[in-house]
């Protein structure tokens, strides 16, 4: 009869499930189980039927095991790829090898959740288990997003800090406008990139260094703008506008930290201020002729347009020019004649002026205004001279 063959079809199929069986083959022995099932309840009640449930009964035993086998090795597939998606950091360090591994757990373990059966008694542990691996899931898709933006980041940092990494480029950032210019806009992608890295060890490292070699380009620029504003001191706007320029890149070079690259810079600002010194000082080219006891004949090389801060007032720069510079003779003192604003000349006003002989010695000659004479008194060791009248 038809029941007999339909369970007798379900044993056959449920007796061959074993751990290696697949869902399709403990699917098709449920089915099997279903018919005999349905035809068995068909039966009028008799000692054949109940013999007939015991058979159905007992296959349905050996599906729901082999069931219960294939849930469980989902679930392990799902527990294997929760695992490698929880431990990959999401701060941008997971490795790509790590990431695949994740993702290859995660596909294995979908392709075991696809094939388990939809029935509504069982749809709960295949919904619960899809649930599982689409949160898994977010998580590799995180930590590799993360991994591209990192990856991005310290490729647009170290390309930013490789073009400032010597002497030579900074001190030719100092000089090269353009080139300046080029790599301090190529600054504002590499700190973006770094704006969706997650915190971490790396992102701090990547941040300093981007500021580092940004603070040099900073620097580079403020001793550019020095080096331009002592291209003309021939005014004392223009010399104070310098000494600004001074004040602001010495402050900004010493900040650097220690190494190559801030002595050179160092240098390069020590140069400009050298420059506005010997303007301010009038260090003009003296030659010595002749000397004599305590008498040194000097003489002015050429005309020349110097600055000097008066130290009794000294909230402004005066302007002095040294118009006619000559000598009477071998034997007497250089005579000066200074245009100076009388107006500005208070009594008391003095003027220091350093001045280097060929010997390497270094004079320091005073002139002093007279407020009664109106004279310039001029006092210095080795200088014998006579007042200068304005």
């Amino acid at each position: 009869m038809a029941a007999q063959a339909a369970v007798d079809t379900a044993e056959v199929l449920a007796g061959n499930l074993n751990a290696q069986s697949t869902q399709a083959q403990v699917t098709a022995a449920q089915n099997a189980v279903n018919e005999a099932q349905a035809k068995v309840n068909a039966l009028p009640a008799s000692p054949v039927k109940l013999g007939l449930q015991a058979r159905v009964t007992v296959a349905q035993g050996l599906v729901t095991a082999a069931q219960n086998r294939i849930y469980a090795v989902a679930t392990q597939a799902v527990i294997t790829a929760e695992n490698l998606a929880d431990g990959l950091a999401q701060d941008g360090t997971a490795t790509q090898a790590e990431i695949d591994e994740a993702q290859t757990a995660i596909g294995n373990a979908q392709v075991l959740v696809n094939a388990l059966p939809s029935e509504t008694e069982v749809d709960a542990v295949k919904t619960d288990l899809q649930v599982r691996l689409d949160a898994s899931q977010k998580k590799v898709d995180s930590a590799k997003s993360a991994l591209a933006g990192l990856t991005k980041a310290i490729e647009l940092v170290t390309a930013f800090v490789s073009k400032v990494d010597t002497v030579d480029e900074v001190k030719e950032l100092v000089t090269n406008d353009a080139k300046r210019q080029e790599i301090a806009a190529s600054y504002t992608p590499a700190s973006n990139s770094l704006q969706s890295v997650k915190s971490s060890s790396k992102k701090t490292d990547l941040v300093n260094g981007l500021e580092a070699a940004n603070d040099l380009v900073i620097a580079a620029s403020f001793v550019n703008a020095l080096q331009k504003a002592t291209g003309d001191l021939s005014s004392d706007a223009l010399i104070e506008q310098a000494n600004l320029r001074l004040t602001s890149a010495k402050g900004n070079v010493n900040s650097l930290p220690n190494g190559d690259i801030k002595t050179a810079l160092q240098d390069l600002v020590q140069a400009e201020e050298t420059k506005i010194n010997d303007y301010v000082k009038n260090i003009v080219s003296y030659n010595l002729v002749r000397q004599t006891e305590q008498t040194v004949i000097l003489k002015f090389s050429k005309e020349h347009t110097i600055t000097t801060t008066l130290k009794q007032r000294s909230a402004e720069n005066k302007l002095i020019e040294i118009s006619k510079p000559y000598t009477t003779g071998v034997n007497s003192q250089a005579h000066l004649s200074f245009k100076y604003p009388s107006n500005k000349a208070v009594a008391g006003d003095t003027i220091t002026v350093n001045v280097p002989f060929k010997d390497g010695t270094i004079v320091p000659v005073t002139l002093t205004f007279n407020g009664t004479t109106k004279l310039w008194e001029v006092t210095g060791e080795f200088l014998k001279v006579s007042p200068i009248n304005l």
